[in-house]
C-alpha cells in the first residue's frame, strides 16, 4: 500500500484534515466556473466522479462551464450569448466553484487592486441571487495552480509563481470578506511543481494533464474534507473507465449544446437566416441529451472511492477520445429525431457524377493534363477539406462529412485519411485512417509522429505510437478558438520557415486562449503563430477580413494570405502589425493584389521543376464558388506590396459540384487538388439540413506536365542530418518544407553541431549562397538556437531579399540580441521598401522609448500603400502602449506609496524604463522608500521586499536633484547592507546596480538575476583590471570550451565570478569584502559585454 499522491502534497494536508467538510445536498445542482483549469476538468472527469463515489444516492448534478482564459471581469462571449445569471438561473445553481486568478496574475502587481474589486463584486452578486429560487449559492473559490518547472522553453516559474502567490492571497482575502469557502491549491503544489525531476503533472507548465488532474482531483477532495478516509490506496486497483466514461459523455453533450459551433446562428447575428434553420430543434433535443445521460449516470452503480483513482493514469489514451457513439433521443418520436436532411429545405437533386464522368468535364491549360488520384469509390473520402504530403510520399487527406455542423445524437464522422501511390503511377493504391470519428475537422498540419487537428474550440495533437498509421495517442493542447461560424473555423495549417504553425480565423469570432505566457484574445478575423516547443501562441495578424482560408509562405519567407469570401489575397507582412485587443478594424482593399469577386481557399507558388521554366514563381490559388477552379498569376513586387497579372487558369471543370477548397504539391511533382464535391456548399443561405449537401462524396485530382517524366523524390526519412542540410538547396519549396520538419524533430545539440559544420561549408561562390545562409537561420530559429553573428552577415547581404528575411528573425530574435534597436534603425534606412517594412513592424515590438522614433524615420523615404498602412497601424499601437504604461506605473506607485504589494510593485516599477516614471512623484516616494527602509528590523535586510525597495531607493536617489540625490545615496550607504539584488536591465546591456557600497572584511552576499533575453555573468576583479580581464575575455569566444568555463578568464585577477545564468536564472555570490579599501570592478565577461557592462564594488574602511 502507497499513496498515490506525491509524499510533498501530503505533508500540507494536516490543516485540511481539521477542516468542515463541504456540504453537499442532495439533488445539488453544482456549476464550475472559471478558466483552462477549469474547462480541462470536463476532459478527465476524475472529481466529479469521486463526488457521484461520494455521494451515491444524491443525484448531483455537475455543469461545466469553464471557458478558456476567462478572468473574473472578463469573460469573453459570442455575440448574443446568454448572461452568466439567466445560465445559472436555468441550471437552478446551488453550489459554484469559482476558478480564477491564473490569467489576471500576468498583471502582475499592477492589477492586483482591480483583480480583487472586481473578485469582491463578483462574489456579492452572486450571492445576492437565488438561482435555485430559495437560497444563495454556496460558493468554493479555487486558487490557481502554480506554475511547473518543465523545461527551459518556458517562462521562468519562479517569477511566474510570485505573481501566482500575489493573486492566490488576494483570493484568500477577498473570499474571507465574503464568507465563502477557499480551496488553496498553490501551497500545497508549489514545491512540488519547482521540482524538476517530479512526474509531470502538466502539458506545458501550466495546464494539467491526465495525471495532473488525476492527482489534483485528489487534492481538491482532501482540501474540501470531503475525503478523510486512509490516505493510502492500492496502486494496482483499476479505475472503474466506464464510468468515468459515462460522465464524459454527459459532459460532451452538455458542451456541444452549450459551446456550439456556429454560435453565430444560434445566438448571434445570423439566427434568422437560412443557415439557421433547425438549429433551435436540435438545440433542444441535445438537452433531451444531457438529462438522459444524466439519469443513466444516476441509475449507474457508483464506483468504490479505490476505483475513483486506482492506478496511474496513462498520457494520451485519454477518456474522450473517441466522441460518444451515436444513440436514440429519449423523448423523441420515431422520425421527429434531428435528420441529416430536411427534404423541405430544398431542391434534393445533388447533381451528383461519377469521378469518371466529371474527369470528362475538366479543362486545363495547355501542355498540362489532370487524372484522378482518388475517390469515393475505393477510398474512405467524403468533403476533403485541407491535404499535405508527408516526409513518405503519403498524402494525408482531412475529410469533413459533419460540416456545417454536427447532428445531435449522431457519432461525427469527420476522419483523417493517408493515401499511399506505392507503385508511382499518380493513383493512390492503398490506405489507412489515421484518426476517425471527429468533428468538423477544418484544418490540420503534420507533426512529429502525427499531426496537430483542428477540433474547434481546441487545438488536438494526435500521434501514432507504435507506427501502424493509426493514431494512439491523444491530447488537447490548447483551448479557446473562436466557433462562431463553421465556415470561418480555424483553418489553412501552414508551418513557417522559422518553425512555428500558421492557422486562421475568420469574423464574428471571440477567441480567447490560456498559454503559459498570459491570455491571447483577438476578435474577428485572425492569423495565430504556434510554436509547440516553446508552448507559445501568438497572434500575428488581426485584420479586417471576411475569412481568410489560405496562405502560403515563398522562397525568403513573405507571406500571403487569402481572404476566402471577399476574393481578395494580400501580403501577410503588410498587415502583420502589434495590436492591443479589441483592435478597431477597417478594410484594407487597396492592399490586396487581385480583384475579388471569386470565393478563394488554397493557395501555393510555382517552385517545381516538373513544370516549365516560363511559369516558376507563379502564384496558384483556388476558387471555390464565382469563376471555378485553380487559377494563376504572376506576381511583382511593388514596394512593399505586389501587383498582379492573370494567367488562362491552369484547371476548371463545368461539372457544378466541382469544390476545389485546397492544394498540395506532391513529391512527384503534380499539383494536387482537394475537391470538397458538394452542389450546396455554402453556410448562410442554404439550411444546413438542405438535402443538396453532399456528405458522401469526395475527390483528389492530380495537375500534372503533359509527356513530362515525374520527379524522383528525395529521401528525407532516415536520412542524415548532414544529407538533410543538403536537401535545403532544392529548388521545391515543399522539399525543404519536409526537410525543415524532420530537422524539428531531431536532437538539437545533433542539429546545430551538424549546422555549423554545413554553414562553413558553403561555397561563397554559389549564386543561392544567401539563400542558404537563410535557411541555415530558419533551422536555428526552429530550434529555438539564437545566432546573431550569422544574422548580421545576413542583414548586410547583397540580396534585398536576404536582408528581408533577416529582418524577419530579426523580429523575433531582437530581445536577444545586442544592440537591436540601432540595428533595426539601420534597415529602416535600407534602399529596399520591403526591408524598410519590416524594421518598422519589428520597432513596434521592441518596447525600446525609442521605437516611435525611429519608426517615424521611414519616412524620410519614399512610401507607398504597404509602408503608410504599417506606419499607421505600429504609431497607434506604441502611442496605445504608452497611454497603458502611465496608467500602469500610476497604479505601482500607488500601492508603493501605501505599503501595500511592496516587493512586487517595486519590482514591477524598477523593469519598466524609468523616462516613463512619473518625475512629479519621485521626490516623495523616495522619503517613503527611506522611511520604510529605517522601519525595517535588521532581521529583514536579505528579504526580496527589502532588497528591492533598497535599490529602488538607489534609483530614485540618482533621479533626485544634485545635493538632494547626493544626501539620499549616504543615507542608503549608512545602513551598512551587506546583501544586495543586482539585475539585468533587458535589452540594454546594463546591470539596475553600478555601485555598491561594503565595509572592509565584511561577508557580502550578492544576489544576481538576469532579467535579459541573453546570457550574462557577474565577475568582480581587482583595482585597474578591467580592461585586461575583458581583452582576455573577448578572445575566448573563439574558444569552443569556453562556454563550459562560463566566459570567465583563468586569471588571479578574477576575485570572484557568478555562473554564466541563461534568462531569468539567478545564482547567489557570497565572499569577505577585500580587507584592503578600494574600488573593485564588477563587469560581465560573456564576449562583447564588458566594454558597457559594469559597476563599482567599492569598499571602505570599518564603519560603526
Amino acid at each position: 500500500m502507497r499513496s498515490h499522491l506525491p509524499i510533498l502534497f501530503l505533508i500540507f494536508w494536516g490543516g485540511w484534515l481539521s477542516a468542515e467538510p463541504l456540504r453537499i445536498k442532495k439533488e445539488d445542482s453544482i456549476v464550475i466556473l472559471g478558466n483552462t483549469f477549469a474547462e480541462r476538468m470536463q476532459l478527465f472527469g476524475y472529481f466529479e466522479v469521486f463526488l457521484h463515489s461520494r455521494f451515491p444516492d444524491h443525484n448531483l448534478r455537475v455543469r461545466n462551464m469553464g471557458w478558456s482564459a476567462d478572468e473574473v471581469h472578463q469573460r469573453i462571449r459570442p455575440q448574443g450569448f446568454p448572461k452568466l445569471s439567466a445560465e445559472l438561473k436555468e441550471h437552478r445553481a446551488d453550489l459554484l466553484f469559482l476558478c480564477f486568478g491564473f490569467n489576471e496574475s500576468f498583471q502582475g502587481a499592477t492589477g492586483i487592486d482591480h483583480y480583487k474589486a472586481e473578485l469582491g463584486n463578483f462574489l456579492k452578486k452572486l450571492q445576492g441571487q437565488k438561482f435555485n429560487g430559495e437560497s444563495a449559492p454556496r460558493i468554493v473559490l479555487v486558487s490557481p495552480i502554480p506554475f511547473e518547472k518543465i523545461d527551459e522553453g518556458l517562462p521562468n516559474s519562479d517569477e511566474g509563481n510570485r505573481r501566482i502567490q500575489l493573486y492566490s492571497t488576494a483570493s484568500e482575502t477577498v473570499a474571507r470578506e465574503h464568507g465563502v469557502r477557499f480551496l488553496d491549491l498553490f501551497t500545497p503544489m508549489l514545491e512540488r511543481a519547482s521540482n524538476i525531476s517530479n512526474r509531470k503533472i502538466t502539458i506545458n507548465g501550466v495546464h494539467l494533464s491526465e495525471y495532473g488532474d488525476w492527482a489534483v482531483s485528489q487534492l481538491m477532495a482532501r482540501g474540501l474534507g470531503l475525503w478523510l478516509d486512509d490516505l493510502s490506496l492500492p496502486t494496482a486497483t483499476p479505475r472503474d473507465e466506464k464510468f468515468r466514461r459515462a460522465v464524459y459523455e454527459k459532459n460532451h453533450h452538455y458542451f456541444t449544446w452549450w459551446h456550439p459551433p456556429n454560435a453565430s446562428y444560434i445566438h448571434g447575428g445570423r439566427n434568422k437566416t437560412r443557415g439557421a434553420m433547425h438549429l433551435a430543434n436540435e438545440r433542444e433535443q441535445r438537452k433531451l441529451l444531457i438529462e438522459a445521460s444524466e439519469r443513466e449516470l444516476w441509475a449507474m452503480e457508483k464506483p468504490k472511492l479505490s476505483e475513483v483513482w486506482g492506478a496511474e493514469p496513462v498520457e494520451g489514451k485519454p477518456v474522450w477520445f473517441p466522441t460518444p457513439a451515436s444513440r436514440d433521443i429519449p423523448g423523441v418520436a420515431k422520425g421527429q429525431e434531428a435528420q441529416w436532411e430536411v427534404e423541405s429545405d430544398g431542391p434534393s437533386d445533388k447533381h451528383l457524377r461519377t469521378p469518371q464522368e466529371q474527369l470528362a468535364m475538366f479543362k486545363v491549360a495547355d501542355g498540362y493534363e489532370v487524372n484522378l488520384f482518388a475517390s469515393e469509390q475505393r477510398f474512405p473520402i467524403a468533403n476533403p477539406f485541407a491535404i499535405r504530403f508527408d516526409a513518405k510520399g503519403c498524402l494525408w487527406v482531412a475529410n469533413s462529412p459533419t460540416w456545417p455542423h454536427s447532428l445531435p445524437g449522431q457519432q461525427p464522422r469527420d476522419s483523417l485519411v493517408i493515401l499511399e501511390d506505392k507503385d508511382r503511377d499518380g493513383v493512390a493504391d492503398n490506405h489507412s485512417v489515421f484518426l476517425d470519428k471527429m468533428k468538423l475537422i477544418h484544418g490540420f498540419a503534420l507533426a512529429d509522429d502525427g499531426a496537430f487537428v483542428a477540433q474547434v474550440p481546441n487545438l488536438v495533437l494526435a500521434k501514432d505510437k507504435t507506427g501502424n498509421g493509426k493514431a494512439d495517442w491523444v491530447q488537447t493542447v490548447l483551448h479557446g478558438f473562436g466557433a462562431e461560424d463553421a465556415e470561418h473555423a480555424m483553418n489553412n495549417f501552414r508551418w513557417s520557415p522559422g518553425g512555428s504553425l500558421h492557422f486562421s480565423q475568420g469574423i464574428f469570432y471571440h477567441s480567447q486562449i490560456e498559454t503559459p505566457f498570459g491570455p491571447r484574445r483577438v476578435r474577428d478575423a485572425a492569423v495565430f503563430r504556434y510554436t509547440p516547443n516553446e508552448y507559445r501562441l501568438e497572434i500575428p495578424v488581426s485584420h479586417a477580413f471576411w475569412n481568410p482560408y489560405g496562405k502560403v509562405f515563398d522562397h525568403w519567407g513573405r507571406g500571403i494570405l487569402l481572404d476566402a469570401s471577399a476574393g481578395q489575397y494580400y501580403p501577410m507582412d503588410v498587415i502583420s502589425t502589434p495590436f492591443i485587443y479589441p483592435k478597431q478594424k477597417t478594410r484594407t482593399n487597396h492592399l490586396s493584389f487581385a480583384p475579388g469577386g471569386s470565393i478563394a481557399a488554397g493557395c501555393e507558388f510555382v517552385r517545381n521543376r516538373h513544370f516549365p521554366q516560363e511559369v516558376q514563381g507563379r502564384f496558384v490559388v483556388n476558387h471555390c464558388e464565382g469563376d471555378v477552379g485553380t487559377h494563376w498569376y504572376e506576381l511583382k513586387t511593388k514596394g512593399s506590396v505586389y501587383e498582379a497579372k492573370r494567367y488562362e487558369p491552369l484547371a476548371t471543370c463545368t461539372d457544378k459540384n466541382f469544390r476545389p477548397v485546397a492544394m498540395a504539391w506532391g513529391p512527384d511533382g503534380a499539383l494536387y487538388i482537394a475537391d470538397f464535391y458538394t452542389h450546396i456548399f455554402e453556410n448562410v443561405n442554404f439550411s444546413k439540413r438542405h438535402p443538396g449537401r453532399d456528405r458522401e462524396h469526395g475527390r483528389i485530382w492530380r495537375i500534372s506536365r503533359k509527356g513530362t517524366a515525374s520527379l524522383t523524390a528525395p529521401v528525407i526519412e532516415g536520412q542524415t542530418t548532414l544529407g538533410l542540410l543538403e536537401l535545403l538547396k532544392n529548388h521545391e519549396n515543399y522539399t525543404r518544407d519536409l526537410v525543415r520538419a524532420e530537422l524539428r524533430d531531431r536532437e538539437t545539440e545533433l542539429v546545430i553541431s551538424a549546422l555549423e559544420k554545413w554553414s562553413d561549408d558553403l561555397d561563397t561562390a554559389d549564386p543561392n549562397y544567401a539563400h542558404h545562409l537563410v535557411e541555415a537561420l530558419w533551422i536555428y530559429q526552429s530550434q529555438g538556437v539564437i545566432k546573431s553573428e550569422l544574422l548580421l552577415r545576413v542583414l548586410e547581404a547583397k540580396q534585398a531579399e536576404a536582408r528581408l528575411a533577416a529582418t524577419q528573425i530579426l523580429r523575433s530574435w531582437q530581445h536577444r540580441i545586442e544592440g537591436s534597436v540601432e540595428l533595426l534603425r539601420a534597415r529602416i534606412h535600407d534602399e529596399d521598401s520591403r526591408v524598410r517594412l519590416h524594421a518598422v513592424l519589428a520597432i513596434g515590438d521592441s518596447h525600446s522609448s525609442q521605437a516611435r522614433t525611429v519608426a517615424l524615420e521611414v519616412t524620410e523615404h519614399v512610401m507607398d500603400s504597404g509602408l503608410e498602412y504599417a506606419l499607421d497601424q505600429t504609431m497607434k499601437y506604441l502611442d496605445k502602449s504608452v497611454e497603458d504604461q502611465s496608467a500602469t506605473l500610476t497604479a505601482l506607485f500607488d500601492q508603493i506609496d501605501r505599503g501595500e504589494n511592496r516587493a512586487a510593485a517595486t519590482a514591477a516599477v524598477r523593469a519598466a524604463d524609468r523616462a516613463a516614471w512619473p518625475t512629479d512623484r519621485i521626490a516623495s516616494l523616495a522619503n517613503k522608500v527611506i522611511a520604510y527602509l529605517n522601519s525595517a528590523p535588521n532581521a529583514s535586510y536579505e528579504s526580496r521586499e527589502f532588497l528591492e525597495s533598497f535599490a529602488f531607493g538607489r534609483d530614485l536617489a540618482g533621479m533626485l536633484p544634485g545635493s538632494i540625490g547626493a544626501d539620499m545615496d549616504k543615507t542608503l550607504d549608512d545602513f551598512g547592507a551587506t546583501t544586495f539584488l543586482i539585475k539585468t536591465i533587458p535589452g540594454q546591456l546594463r546591470y539596475d546596480h553600478t555601485r555598491i557600497l561594503v565595509s572592509a572584511e565584511t561577508a557580502v552576499h550578492l544576489i544576481f538575476e538576469n532579467n535579459d533575453l541573453m546570457p550574462h555573468n557577474l565577475v568582480v576583479v581587482k583595482p585597474g583590471a578591467i580592461e585586461e580581464i575583458g581583452t582576455v575575455a573577448d578572445l575566448m569566444a573563439a574558444d569552443v570550451k569556453a562556454r563550459a568555463k562560463d566566459y570567465v578568464p583563468a586569471s588571479k585577477k578574477v576575485l570572484w565570478s557568478t555562473n554564466l545564468l541563461q534568462p531569468k536564472e539567478r545564482h547567489g555570490l557570497k565572499f569577505m569584502a577585500p580587507a584592503e579599501p578600494g574600488e573593485y570592478s564588477f563587469v560581465c565577461t560573456y564576449p562583447g559585454h564588458w566594454r558597457v557592462m559594469r559597476g563599482k564594488l567599492v569598499v571602505v574602511a570599518g564603519r560603526n
